[in-house]
């Protein structure tokens, strides 16, 4: 599974967000990554990577990407 989000404007206050902070001076490309993996009927683990490259910012310069790894585990009964 994935997804690719691309925004043509800077995020107001993006680097308010918790979850996945953005810069709040450059545009951004934003994407996602991840597998589902099956352990038992009801039981899956998720590892999944969500990265942001950004653009050059009004200013001229372009901010750091990042990379984060994280792993879900999702369970039902």
């Amino acid at each position: 599974m994935g997804r690719l989000d691309r925004n043509f404007d800077s995020i107001p206050n993006g680097e308010t967000i918790d979850y996945m902070p953005f810069s709040e001076t450059a545009p951004a490309l934003f994407g996602y990554a991840g597998v589902d993996v099956t352990l038992a009927k009801t039981v899956h683990l998720v590892p999944n990577l969500e990265g942001t490259s950004y653009g050059q910012g009004q200013d001229g310069t372009t901010p750091a990407s990042d990379l984060v790894p994280r792993v879900t585990l999702c369970f039902s009964w």
